[in-house]
């Protein structure tokens, strides 16, 4: 479409109960303050982005610490690239935590502000268990010196200057253009038909996994700081909605076990992408036809992939399986609901997308035992994968679902790698299938020992002489001479037999 108005979701209408309960899967910062057990006396909810007027990015409630003071703030916005100051984002147990915001506005004259130092350091000073604060740079350090050459660039560390408890560490995780590039060569390479050694060769040369590679081996190190370290961190990129989104949201999937499940994951999308400002518009270029836009880049998807990689290396840590992943992915392109269109939380609540289209979450929780991963076993610990070369695998469920085979005709046919997986997943399904008949039979099997008991209940207040298990067990299937599933003429043959034993052995007593 040429409008993002004129696309499905706004017309498509469901009519079952709970269609509106995915919009409230995030309710806001003052709700993850209780959410994740942040203490009152070291952070705050502060509402001085309530109508969007500092930053049009970022959502209107920001959790900042108790210290610095919302005039603070306001200088600190215009200091920081599109006003992305720094906020909490994730609480860990031992005191540490992930802030977020965007490069600040240095320059090469290397220009300062006492409110923007001030709200790093006491960002590090409510952290009581560690007196180093870690500031990561998601990009080359080559390309943090070039847009410091564009009036931006990256904070200075250590003694003498502002941020002198602090450490800088790059990340070198490559731009939108360089991520654009790799994805088009990806395309071109599931869409042609090669040879297993080329095909291979050319999977490397598009740089894709090693991008997703980069990101990880980031989220991972920032793991360590908060997980082993205990010392707080503060991400950013340029903007801080691309790398920063993924960063943040993988090292937080890795770090807290509750954000593993279904709606934990949307939670953390929530909050991440959506309420911190991705531009979705733009990376995916919803209601733009040009292909050309140079605003376009598979950001998401790199996230998506990255956390299909955690849950290869760790088949029972997750409760949603990889068909969920898939659905997510088609649905952010799909444009059948509202949950990912427009770039950030101001431009959704202008658009009123509660009022006029369907949240993805509440469709995805309505069909939740399609996406349950049967093999998953809920466990308190921190995720570290192995990142060796040969462990970042290509994501055949996702880019691999089609391949073209015939040459006569030009059908679509599943490759061999698609067809394995099918049958794994055929082979999931009926396991889960088994194991709920199992559960029936041993429900069944109960039920049936309770009719038992209450047919020897109703054998003892008649007075009757007792049966051995064999006649009792004939009697309760009808077989014999009198039970539950008797008909009216057998019970009266069977108390006129009855009544003529009685009679035979008084006769015999005389």
């Amino acid at each position: 479409p040429k409008r993002i108005s004129d696309c499905f979701a706004f017309f498509l209408k469901l009519h079952w109960e709970g269609k509106d309960e995915g919009w409230d899967m995030f309710q806001g910062f003052d709700q993850e303050m209780v959410r994740q057990m942040i203490p009152e006396t070291l952070w705050r909810v502060s509402f001085v982005n309530a109508g969007y007027t500092f930053c049009d990015t970022y959502p209107n409630k920001l959790l900042v610490p108790t210290s610095v003071t919302d005039d603070q703030l306001i200088d600190v916005f215009s200091y920081r690239s599109r006003g992305r100051i720094p906020a909490l984002s994730y609480y860990h147990f031992n005191s540490a935590t992930i802030t977020r915001c965007s490069q600040p506005m240095a320059g090469l004259s290397r220009n300062t502000c006492q409110a923007d130092e001030a709200l790093v350091e006491a960002i590090r000073l409510a952290n009581t268990n560690c007196r180093t604060l870690y500031i990561f740079d998601a990009r080359p350090r080559l390309n943090a010196l070039g847009n410091q050459a564009s009036g931006a660039g990256y904070e200075m560390t250590g003694a003498g200057t502002g941020y002198q408890y602090c450490r800088l560490d790059f990340l070198n995780i490559d731009n939108i253009h360089v991520v654009r590039k790799s994805y088009y060569q990806l395309l071109s390479l599931v869409e042609e038909k090669w040879e297993d050694g080329a095909w291979l060769s050319i999977l490397e040369a598009t740089g894709w996994l090693y991008h997703i590679r980069q990101i990880l081996l980031g989220a991972v190190r920032i793991v360590d700081v908060i997980d082993n370290v205990g010392a707080s961190t503060l991400l950013h990129c340029s903007d801080g909605w691309d790398r920063t989104a993924q960063l943040s949201s993988l090292c937080e999937l890795m770090l807290s076990p509750r954000l593993r499940t279904i709606e934990g994951l949307e939670l953390l999308i929530e909050k991440e992408w959506l309420a911190f400002g991705h531009k979705f518009d733009q990376r995916l270029g919803h209601g733009d036809k040009s292909h050309l836009d140079q605003q376009r880049a598979p950001i998401f998807l790199q996230f998506i992939d990255s956390v299909h990689q955690l849950l290869i290396q760790f088949p029972c840590s997750f409760e949603f399986n990889e068909t969920f992943l898939v659905d997510i992915m088609d649905a952010c392109v799909s444009c059948h609901y509202g949950t990912f269109l427009y770039n950030c939380e101001l431009e959704r609540k202008e658009a009123e997308l509660r009022r006029r289209t369907v949240s993805l979450w509440s469709v995805l929780n309505h069909n939740k035992s399609k996406y349950l991963n049967v093999f998953y076993v809920p466990e308190n610990r921190t995720l570290v994968p192995n990142l060796a070369l040969d462990n970042v695998q290509f994501w055949k469920g996702y880019f691999g679902r089609c391949r073209l085979e015939g040459e006569g005709e030009g059908l679509l046919f599943m490759s061999r790698e698609l067809r394995a997986q099918q049958m794994q997943a055929l082979i999931v399904g009926l396991k889960e299938q088994v194991f709920s008949l199992e559960r029936y039979v041993e429900t069944q099997a109960k039920e049936v020992e309770k009719y038992k008991e209450e047919a020897e209940k109703w054998r003892r207040m008649a007075g009757g002489h007792p049966d051995t298990p064999q006649e009792e067990e004939e009697k309760f299937l009808g077989k014999g001479e009198t039970g539950p599933f008797c008909s009216g003429e057998e019970e009266k043959e069977g108390e006129r037999e009855r009544e003529r034993k009685r009679e035979e052995e008084e006769e015999g007593m005389r």
